[in-house]
């Protein structure tokens, strides 16, 4: 709890975006017992690899003092990691998207950093992109939903997209004329 408490009150930078979520806490055994081991599941991310290396050093640091605090032991480990990446909006793969989304008559895509499959193809200086088939809301809630109806022009995107990839010179300049 001291940690978590800690964590909570960590600055997080907005430019580079770098961000943190505790997603899951357990211990105890029962109400009025000390618990014996408590767990909590700790997600850092930064679309800077060097800001989310300052922010896993911040953490620690906290774990350290919680632990020389409390006199309780305090150990981590690391249970998955995407790497931190992103691709210019400038980017030709990106570009030709937006043409893609222009044929299908969709509006115009919005490129963010994200935590996605796309991460570590970037992490390696490979164009990626992860393409949205849908509209939903409630992202990362247990009240998370998509809209189903249009997830067939989303296909068609990724149909169009895959096309584009097998030869991207004939579909560099598709729907901007």
């Amino acid at each position: 709890g001291s940690a978590i408490h800690k964590i909570s009150r960590l600055k997080m930078s907005q430019q580079p975006k770098t961000s943190y979520n505790v997603g899951l806490v357990e211990g105890g055994e029962s109400i009025n017992t000390i618990a014996p081991r408590a767990t909590m599941l700790l997600d850092l991310r930064s679309v800077a690899p060097a800001s989310l290396y300052r922010l896993e050093q911040r953490v620690t640091r906290i774990f350290e003092t919680v632990a020389q605090d409390t006199g309780i032991r305090i150990e981590s480990r690391m249970v998955g990691q995407r790497p931190a990446a992103t691709l210019d909006i400038a980017h030709p793969l990106c570009q030709q998207m937006q043409g893609i989304r222009k044929r299908l008559r969709l509006r115009q895509a919005t490129f963010s950093a994200s935590s996605t499959d796309a991460n570590l193809p970037l992490s390696q200086g490979i164009p990626s992109l992860c393409l949205g088939m849908t509209r939903g809301g409630l992202a990362h809630t247990v009240r998370e939903y998509i809209d189903i109806p249009p997830i067939l022009l989303g296909l068609r995107q990724l149909y169009l997209a895959i096309l584009a990839s097998l030869e991207p010179s004939s579909y560099s300049g598709m729907g901007t004329e």
